[in-house]
């Protein structure tokens, strides 16, 4: 029987490789690496040795063995540097450049890749006219290198000459991960609907080619989008999309990729419990597949669910687990995430040689790094720990440097709005020690360009936290009704984003202002020094949950007892009314104060957000839903009130008969028919009777 040539063999033996790794079959493609490398011959073609490598070293790239793959790819660096400039000698110098953006080592692989070009001016004529997928890949790790190293325009340049290239060899493979990596670029740096087009334009390209872990990842990266936005259940479905083709592919890196983003999901809306499970599950499956690198990002957020309970010990440990397996990978932009956690939370736990020890590592770092991020990382963590000694001169120094940074470009949203925070909690203790007004103003300006960075990056968790901010701040300026406006907008906020827990407290702290009204009016009256301003409007309670990343303490729901429901039109005409206690437990003169306050209120409810008082014993919330005013009359918190109300309007406009009798009452005057009334009423029962479910 006559063998194979040695280019069938190869071409065959090569396609099936690849087919398995995209499959996910790490570790059967292994094996069969390692037994096709000990059957060579030298009557096979020397680049099939090398194709086989360069697999390989793809291979443990995948599992995250980084360091396995930093010895291969060094091993065939040296069996290839005697040989004459050719495509061989390029292909391992990209493979190079490649392992170190790994490990994190961007210097050193932006070199290589500089060695790469000029090995590309120096190929024989015939082989460079063949080398446009080198060249594309050469491009594509550039771009993920200058990326990392904070040359984003850089790198949409690269990105966009290997986007060239592929497009002209007609690489359909290779243009959807090139418009995959832009998309990336543009999420970073905030432009969300830019970045959510390209990643559309990826996955179109992936579902042609049919590549269902490709499509996985194309879902995964636009739930990420969604995810940014606030629109928790798009990104929902776009996950649970992917975890049904995984069903299919039973292939556990992605299935980690979509738990680890679950989890986050769930930790931005403070349901730490379902986090928790999903993060756990992420760290399982990456441990099954040895991928420490990714492993150690697991253990990292168990870390930072752990502080946000307030649960320090639990939180070091785990950090310090992913300390442990990040240093063996080696790539110190991930280790200065890590040491920046531990820093912060020993200095929480007034650990001050922790702080120290995590610390002088970090500067080490610093110093051998020429990163952006990584310095503001350094300079950030070095504010911290001066803001916490007592001595005048050191917090003075850390308010310094955290103005540095916070002036700075931003590279990375987070410690910015980091570095704002801390410094708007240095501000508000020296207003309470010297009650002076112009620092007053430095707190005003701060929050302001706190909330103007959270909307240019998308935060939601921080714009709503800041419209809390900015409600606390108009109480220390006794401005009442622009507090209560900006908690109505952080409530509103928290609610259409997902984040229940903390419309829940921002609900709770608007009743008890409405509790504390004659406080107020007696603050105002004597113009109270800012230090009692503090005491009551608490401004520094909610700055230092929000520096130290702690879980919201929560009021105790309680349910609500229904009096009355009414609808009325804009000029307080009452088109609909069900009581809810026995007959004549409201008598009329009640009835008509409810009715009164309501008419006065009605404009204000029209023209901005204010969507609740307290009459006496009484909590009346109200929306309107134009040209009609809807209100509800309870005893007891707004919060369950609300959410009742805004289901009852939901509820009631959906339906085209009673919706069209209210409206036509209210431009006519003319009263509903008894079917409407029925209609209503039994809608009304549904929603707010005692003990019904919340909807």
């Amino acid at each position: 029987m006559k063998s194979k040539g040695p280019d069938e063999v190869m071409t065959r033996e090569i396609e099936d490789l690849e087919v398995m790794i995209k499959q996910g079959k790490y570790d059967a493609g292994l094996l069969k690496i390692d037994a096709l490398v000990a059957n060579f011959t030298d009557s096979f073609h020397p680049d099939y040795l090398l194709e086989l490598q360069l697999l390989k070293m793809d291979i443990l790239i995948q599992k995250g063995q980084y360091q396995e793959g930093l010895l291969l790819i060094q091993e065939l660096e040296q069996q290839t540097d005697l040989q004459e400039i050719c495509l061989t000698k390029l292909k391992v110098n990209i493979a190079f450049s490649d392992i170190l953006y790994y490990l994190g080592k961007f210097k050193e692989g932006l070199e290589k890749i500089l060695t790469g070009e000029k090995f590309l001016l120096e190929l024989p004529g015939e082989e460079t006219a063949e080398c446009k997928p080198e060249l594309a890949s050469l491009y594509k790790v550039k771009g993920k290198i200058l990326e990392k190293l904070g040359k984003e325009d850089q790198s949409r340049e690269c990105y966009q000459n290997s986007l060239d290239l592929f497009q002209e060899i007609n690489d359909q493979s290779g243009i959807a991960s090139i418009l995959n990596n832009l998309g990336i670029i543009y999420r970073k740096q905030g432009n969300l609907k830019i970045a959510l087009d390209y990643y559309h334009r990826s996955l179109a390209i992936r579902r042609t080619l049919d590549n269902n872990l490709d499509i996985v990842a194309s879902l995964n990266n636009i739930g990420i989008i969604y995810m940014y936005q606030g629109h928790f259940d798009q990104a929902l479905t776009h996950y649970q999309d992917a975890l049904t083709i995984l069903q299919e592919e039973d292939h556990k890196q992605y299935l980690a990729a979509i738990h680890n983003n679950l989890g986050n999901i769930y930790f931005d809306k403070g349901e730490l419990n379902d986090a928790f499970i999903h993060y756990q599950a992420c760290i399982d499956l990456w441990g099954e597949l040895g991928h420490q690198q990714y492993n150690a990002y697991g253990l990292n957020h168990l870390g930072k669910i752990y502080r946000r309970k307030g649960e320090l010990e639990e939180a070091l440990s785990y950090y310090q687990q992913a300390l442990e397996l990040l240093r063996s990978i080696g790539n110190q932009l991930d280790i200065s995430i890590t040491l920046f956690d531990l820093i912060s939370t020993s200095i929480d736990k007034n650990d001050h040689d922790l702080v120290q020890k995590y610390l002088e590592e970090l500067k080490s770092i610093n110093k051998q790094e020429s990163n952006k991020i990584i310095d503001q990382r350094y300079r950030l963590a070095n504010a911290l720990r001066l803001k916490n000694d007592p001595r005048l001169r050191m917090r003075s120094k850390a308010e310094e440097m955290l103005k540095q940074v916070i002036t700075e470009e931003i590279i990375d949203h987070e410690i910015t709005e980091y570095a704002m925070l801390n410094l708007c909690e240095l501000f508000i203790e020296n207003l309470r020690l010297t009650n002076d007004k112009a620092v007053l103003k430095d707190v005003e300006q701060l929050i302001i360009r706190l909330l103007e960075v959270a909307k240019q990056q998308n935060s939601h968790w921080l714009i709503a936290e800041s419209y809390f901010l900015r409600a606390k701040l108009f109480l220390l300026e006794l401005n009442l009704d622009k507090a209560r406006e900006f908690l109505g907008q952080a409530q509103i906020m928290a609610e259409e984003k997902g984040m229940k827990n903390l419309a829940i407290k921002i609900s709770h702290e608007h009743d008890f202002l409405l509790q504390e009204i004659p406080k107020f009016h007696e603050l105002s009256e004597k113009d109270a020094p800012l230090a009692e301003r503090l005491e009551f409007a608490k401004l520094d309670h909610l700055i230092n949950r929000l520096t130290r990343m702690r879980l919201l303490d929560l009021p105790e729901l309680k349910e609500e007892e229904p009096v009355l429901v009414i609808i009325m039109a804009e000029n307080g005409l009452s088109l609909y009314s069900k009581p809810f206690l026995p007959e004549g437990e409201i008598n009329p003169q009640l009835f008509g104060g409810f009715l009164s306050a309501i008419h006065s209120f009605s404009e204000a409810v029209f023209s901005r957000s204010l969507d609740r008082a307290l009459l006496g014993e009484y909590t009346l919330v109200m929306k309107s839903e134009e040209p009609l005013l809807m209100c509800y009359i309870c005893k007891g918190q707004a919060f369950s009130a609300l959410q009742k109300l805004n289901h009852f309007i939901q509820q009631t406009t959906r339906s085209e008969k009673d919706w069209s009798a209210l409206t036509e009452g209210s431009r006519t005057g003319k009263t509903l028919e008894s079917t409407q009334q029925n209609s209503l009423n039994d809608l009304v029962l549904s929603i707010f009777s005692p003990n019904q479910p919340s909807p």
